[in-house]
């Protein structure tokens, strides 16, 4: 069965302790079903003080006759509210532990993609990622079914057992009726259940990635007047999904209705096949078809859910598939961005000189950078410049350890070394093209991540007076603590820039890395950022990337690639 191959596949990425805890749970689920069972049971000394009196005399001799009734009726009362009271306990154990489990998933999934290799992330669509991280938020419902199958399993075979030691007969035939319904709707069903179940992932995937795009793209929407076609494309992807799920909740609901109409009838034929053809009294079988009704009516929605849980896992296999596959994955080192969290007995030191000797980088069979070979001084300015995919971004991603050379050596200070690695990249402060804010107070945006009670005031303030930040933040009413809007949308290009520029220097960077700074920027915002930039010469290397030549003016050093290679 599905349910146990998903089990098997859950126990690859639970911990040890979480198997003892779903064993354990499983062994309380049978003491609660003992109970509810046991608790049917007690019915039958009801029905007999109704029906029969001297029943209760011959088997609870025991209890005083005054109080017989009395008693019987208290310890039937007890018994249920234990198991009641049993069966919350077993169901805040079971939501305690779904909640531990999915908690420790989505964070182990989230830290995964965080610390991936740069790689990783060009070869996957945020969309997809994002729609995965949705998908690990649903561990919680698939455990819960998980264990409320095994718990309807052992109640149904409990309550068949108890059945069928009261009436072998009527047991098996109403048994092999059900059954065969099942087999015989599973049977023509499991293929569209697969179809379903893979199209609706399918359809959601494609949705999730058309709505990113149409929001990252909002600008070039409003201007080319593509918003019905993004519109439309949307709505057709979502429709196609709900369509094909709503296929799937019809295939789930028929047989509970196949079952109640079978229950119904087999109630009235075995009624009339007694009394009219039998001639049977049932007065006297009174308590035992009572039992046997009420043990039915535990028994048949616990198969019933047995069979639909086998359609629910059918119908969610890709979405299990995909993450059975990221929970196996998430320790694939291969894909780790390479030792960024080892830590280093012995820190990079830069004093003197980085060297690149015979440096290149493939990438699917495609040489990006041939045989660089040049020499970067402490605190110099460095210019580089190059057409569109000459390979100046990849350079930079060698150099700032997000990209492994494929071939050639770095050296620091005459010492050959990995840049992939955090003792290397804390040396290095960045600035993109495109600076990314969150939304939030220009402090948070500088500080980065830091613990906002533990924000280096000093620090901040050097930050934005290096920046040029300064006379902007004072002219705010709020200073430092101005939201700054998804992005940066309720500040100027420039001084998103600059907050940028801000940010590369809380690191205490010995080295500053510019990726295009002015290219989005006015010429006025262009000119005062290279006057920032200018000022901070001889402090601190730096690393200049523009087709631009106005912004290398102020280099000491210019580089110039091309098909790959380096020209001085």
């Amino acid at each position: 069965m599905i349910q146990f191959s998903l089990t098997k596949k859950l126990f690859k990425v639970f911990t040890k302790e979480e198997k003892i805890i779903f064993f354990s749970i499983i062994l309380i689920q049978f003491i609660s079903v003992f109970l509810e069972l046991l608790s049917i049971g007690s019915l039958l000394p009801i029905f007999k003080v109704l029906t029969d009196p001297g029943w209760n005399e011959k088997y609870f001799y025991f209890i005083n006759e005054e109080y017989r009734v009395l008693v019987i009726f208290l310890a039937v009362v007890t018994l249920f509210f234990i198991k009641n009271l049993v069966l919350i306990i077993v169901a805040y154990l079971s939501g305690t532990f779904r909640n531990k489990v999915s908690l420790r998933i989505v964070k182990d999934t989230y830290d995964s993609y965080l610390n991936k290799n740069y790689q990783f992330h060009i070869n996957n669509h945020s969309s997809v990622l994002v729609r995965n991280m949705d998908y690990m938020n649903s561990i919680d419902s698939i455990f819960m079914r998980l264990v409320s199958f095994y718990s309807d399993l052992i109640l149904a075979i409990m309550s068949f057992s108890l059945v069928l030691f009261i009436d072998v007969r009527l047991t098996f035939i109403a048994l092999t009726i059900i059954i065969f319904i099942f087999l015989t709707y599973g049977l023509f069903t499991r293929v569209s259940i697969e179809k379903y179940g893979s199209e609706t992932q399918n359809y959601h995937s494609s949705y999730m990635k058309n709505m990113m795009e149409g929001i990252k793209s909002f600008k070039e929407i409003l201007l080319f007047g593509k918003q019905s076609f993004f519109s439309s494309r949307n709505k057709d992807y979502k429709e196609k999904s709900l369509k094909y799920s709503l296929k799937f909740t019809i295939i789930e609901l028929i047989p509970k209705h196949i079952l109640e109409l079978v229950f119904v009838i087999s109630i009235l034929s075995g009624t009339y096949y007694f009394v009219v053809i039998e001639k049977i009294d049932l007065y006297d079988y009174l308590p035992f078809i009572g039992v046997i009704v009420v043990g039915l009516l535990k028994f048949l929605p616990n198969l019933l859910r047995i069979f639909s849980s086998y359609q629910q896992f059918k119908y969610l296999l890709p979405i299990i598939d995909i993450i059975n596959k990221n929970l196996i994955k998430i320790n694939d080192k291969s894909e780790k961005a390479y030792d960024l969290n080892e830590d280093y007995s012995e820190a990079i030191k830069f004093s003197d000189k980085i060297d690149f000797k015979n440096v290149s980088f493939s990438y699917e069979n495609k040489k990006i950078l041939n045989q660089v070979n040049f020499v970067i001084k402490k605190n110099s300015t460095i210019g580089i410049s190059g057409e569109s995919g000459s390979g100046k971004s990849t350079l930079l991603n060698i150099i700032t350890g997000l990209l492994k050379p494929s071939e050639g050596n770095i050296s620091i200070d005459g010492k050959e070394q990995k840049l992939s690695n955090r003792s290397w990249q804390n040396k290095i402060g960045y600035v993109s093209q495109n600076t990314h804010l969150i939304d939030d107070t220009i402090k948070t945006n500088i500080a980065f991540a830091d613990d906002y009670l533990k924000i280096d005031e000093e620090l901040l303030n050097e930050c934005i007076v290096k920046s040029g930040l300064e006379n902007f933040i004072k002219s705010l009413p709020n200073g430092t603590e101005t939201l700054v809007g998804e992005n940066g949308t309720k500040i100027s290009g420039g001084q998103m820039q600059r907050i940028g520029i801000a940010r590369a220097f809380y690191k205490k960077p010995e080295i500053l890395i510019l990726d295009e700074p002015t290219n989005s920027l006015d010429q006025e915002n262009e000119r005062k950022i290279i006057e920032t930039l200018k000022n901070l010469k001889n402090q601190v290397t730096m690393i200049l990337v523009s087709h631009n030549q106005y912004p290398l003016q102020i280099t000491d050093q210019k580089l110039f690639i091309k098909d790959g290679k380096i020209f001085s």
